[in-house]
């Protein structure tokens, strides 16, 4: 008999330990979180860099010249700041690349709080910039995906674009195709190709990838 109450007393403890244990597990963060998607699609680590070729295009978006030009995007070091991680990148004016960016709940962001990347599961407008009668554009990001070919191979991507336009009083936003500039991304490898004009100019620059190295 009190081989009987010694079990069940060892068997009560034996449950209550395991009850206890299940209460404190902790739940990790699933692998695949907005963080670490946008930073796959940029991978910002000290070393990196991309090397791109200029090509100019017309207004029906046809590539008419290759300038043999190139300029390179470059990951200089990473600082934290107020408990926000920091990258420094150099790369020249023309790439329109932010000087320093950080990862805001899974969305790169330059120092100013400009949206540089985010990721979406559908179209999706994400800002609107109503300056002037002149001079305003919208943005947004397209997941595509985008087949996009270059010197450093094809890539699967991600658009991000921005509509240059006139508000007009009585039709509203007036979006011209020939002043929409569209970036894109490639998950594991980075910016594949960018483009940059000016708002009163037909012509814009076109930087596509020609070469890269990512850090292990």
């Amino acid at each position: 008999m009190k081989n009987l109450v010694f079990s069940l007393c060892l068997l009560s403890c034996v449950i209550f330990t395991s009850s206890c244990k299940k209460d404190k597990t902790i739940i990790k963060p699933s692998p695949t979180s907005n963080s670490d998607t946008v930073l796959k699609h940029l991978p910002l680590k000290a070393g990196n860099y991309w090397v791109y070729e200029l090509i100019y295009v017309d207004s029906f978006g046809v590539e008419f010249e290759h300038r043999n030009e190139y300029d390179t995007l470059r990951i200089i070091k990473d600082s934290v700041v107020n408990g926000n991680t920091y990258y420094y990148c150099s790369a020249p004016f023309r790439l329109s690349f932010p000087e320093l960016v950080r990862d805001s709940m899974g969305i790169l962001v330059s120092l100013y709080g400009g949206i540089y990347f985010k990721e979406s599961r559908q179209l999706d407008t994400f800002a609107n910039h109503n300056l002037d009668t002149l001079y305003s554009f919208s943005e947004y990001v397209d997941p595509g995906p985008f087949m996009i070919e270059t010197h450093a191979g094809t890539f699967n991507c991600v658009r991000m674009g921005r509509y240059f336009y006139q508000f007009h009083p009585l039709f509203g936003h007036m979006h011209e195709e020939k002043r929409h500039n569209k970036s894109y991304f490639a998950r594991d490898i980075g910016m594949i190709s960018n483009e940059y004009s000016f708002a009163t100019s037909e012509i814009k620059w076109r930087f596509k990838l020609y070469d890269y190295h990512l850090e292990p």
